[in-house]
């Protein structure tokens, strides 16, 4: 069982000691062979212990008590038990390895390994982990019928299959942890030690199985590369946190529990446009990802849920953290709307949004709520473009990430529910009476309306971006000059970090990567993101 503390409140002086020792030690053995003229083997199998050792002491004073307030140091003043304490924790990890590589004529390449792994981390029962991993390349260009090829200059076919694991909990997890509690024998109270969560012996390792298949291609003499890959890994015996009955005394356990996939698609392509005096070089990458839950143990689904109403969902068959919710299809505009027996969410009132009846019931209960989007981007691009001339260099590099919803929830400060500001576009379509019903889609944004707009999509919207991250200009001196100087290099820049970004013309906040609430795609309020100028030299002797 391990004792957990919280940090210490805050006191008039406070003291603070911390020691983190962490040990490795690693022993490889390793063989290298060539056999005849077209037969190359290497392999190697070594052992690795690591031993993590941490230690935290902190003392406070309380306020006030010092015997003299020019001199505030701990032996001045009364200790505050309240902001005093120590934690001690520590873990291990031992492992073993192997890897074995051969090639034939440098172009057949079989790989494999494996590796063992026991961590403190997981129960007494299952502490050891087995990793193996496989490859194997096809270096097509190196046959005699593609040799010489004026336009195919580099083709390799790859595919590969690995199993990798993840220990990443709080030290002892496995163990039932021991926290402060209150007690009252013979209706004192008094305050002690007891378990609070459930320990669990068979707890283990986390672990991503993933096939990757490739193709690496050069053309014209390698002044076009393209590397491109599909990949499908599943991950299971995910490490997680899940409740268990009350009646047991405790309130959760960490398990292992429920398998999550991801299939995507990536590609690289590098290109020498041009070269000479003035020379072009470009890096272009492609990327989108498929999420989706394959199983949760017992529960099919599982809620988690704002204080305003939205919900992130996991489903079996649907993306991690889908927005769930009801879906908004008008704004009650008129006593004549909130009394014509159309379904409403109880306690509607004007200015309250419609939601739609989904399941046709009659009803706008629970049961209507559906998934209405998720956070994750549908691809990623990225570029880089890289120019020179004479002694000058340009680098231009761009990035756009498409597809992902955000939960907006920043556009209540700017909307006048919770007084922070008003914002134009977002007031002026509102419903502020019958005689000012707005465009019959945007609904009023009193206080006592926050529940009924958080818990539908009127606050998702488009998270699509196109950003210029970063723009470097540089000069380089004339040799001449550098010598003259007593310098091998002298080189002068300009750089501007976050040049630009455009947003979809329905995002309103100021960052759509801002995640800062407590589920992913919750935007609760960020700062917009900062401009950089550098103006610099880079000077070598």
């Amino acid at each position: 069982m391990t004792a957990s503390a919280t940090a210490p409140p805050r006191a008039s002086s406070t003291g603070t000691t911390s020691r983190n020792i962490n040990l490795l030690n690693e022993n490889v053995l390793s063989y290298n062979k060539t056999f005849g003229k077209h037969h190359d083997l290497n392999a190697i199998a070594g052992a690795s212990f690591q031993r993590n050792t941490y230690r935290n002491a902190y003392m406070g004073v309380l306020p006030g008590s010092f015997e003299n307030d020019i001199i505030k140091t701990l032996n001045n003043g009364i200790i505050d038990p309240n902001s005093t304490g120590s934690t001690k924790s520590a873990w291990g990890l031992m492992s073993y390895f192997a890897r074995v590589n051969y090639a034939y004529k440098s172009k057949y390449l079989i790989a494999a390994s494996v590796r063992a792994d026991g961590s403190s981390r997981f129960g007494p029962d299952n502490q050891w982990g087995y990793f193996p991993s496989a490859s194997a390349a096809w270096r097509v260009s190196e046959e005699d019928f593609l040799k010489g090829s004026a336009l195919l200059s580099n083709l390799k076919l790859r595919a590969s299959y690995g199993v990798t694991g993840n220990f990443n909990i709080g030290d002892f997890s496995w163990q039932g942890g021991i926290s402060s509690t209150v007690y009252s024998p013979n209706n004192q109270l008094g305050k002690g030690k007891a378990q609070t969560s459930l320990e669990n012996r068979a707890l283990s390792w986390e672990k991503t199985r993933s096939y990757d298949f490739g193709i690496d291609i050069g053309l014209f003499r390698n002044r076009v590369n393209i590397t491109a890959d599909y990949y499908d890994k599943r991950t299971n015996d995910l490490l997680y946190s899940v409740a268990v009955p009350a009646i047991s005394g405790f309130t959760g356990s960490i398990s292992n529990i429920g398998d999550i996939g991801n299939k995507g698609f990536e590609i690289e392509v590098n290109s020498q446009n041009l070269t000479g005096r003035f020379s072009w070089q470009t890096a272009f990458n492609f990327s989108m990802n498929r999420n989706k839950v394959l199983n949760m143990g017992v529960d099919k689904e599982k809620l988690f849920e704002d204080q305003y109403g939205m919900s992130w969902l996991l489903r079996v068959g649907e993306p991690m953290f889908s927005y769930y919710g009801y879906k908004a299809v008008g704004v009650i505009t008129s006593n004549e709307v909130l009394n014509s027996g159309i379904p409403l969410y109880p306690g509607s009132k004007l200015g309250n949004p419609i939601y739609e009846d989904m399941n046709k019931d009659g009803n706008i209960d629970a049961r209507d709520r559906v998934i209405l989007g998720n956070y994750q981007p549908k691809a990623i691009i990225g570029m880089v473009n890289d120019f020179s001339y004479k002694n000058f260099d340009l680098s231009i590099a761009v990035q756009a990430n498409l597809g992902a919803t955000v939960y907006n929830y920043e556009n209540q400060y700017y909307q006048g529910a919770l007084v922070g500001a008003m914002r134009r576009d977002l007031v002026k379509n509102q419903w502020w009476s019958e005689q000012e019903p707005g465009d019959g889609r945007t609904p009023a944004a009193a206080l006592s309306t926050l529940n009924f707009q958080g818990r539908s999509d009127l606050y998702l919207e488009n998270g699509s971006y196109f950003a210029v991250r970063n723009v470097n200009l540089g000069y380089n001196f004339p040799e001449s000059i550098s010598r003259r100087l007593r310098m091998s290099q002298l080189r002068m820049y300009c750089s501007v970090a976050n040049l630009l970004m455009v947003t979809d013309k329905g995002y309103h906040g100021y960052n759509p990567e801002g995640y800062n609430g407590p589920y992913p795609g919750y935007n609760d309020g960020t700062e917009p993101i900062n401009r950089v100028v550098t103006f610099g030299l880079n000077v070598q002797f």
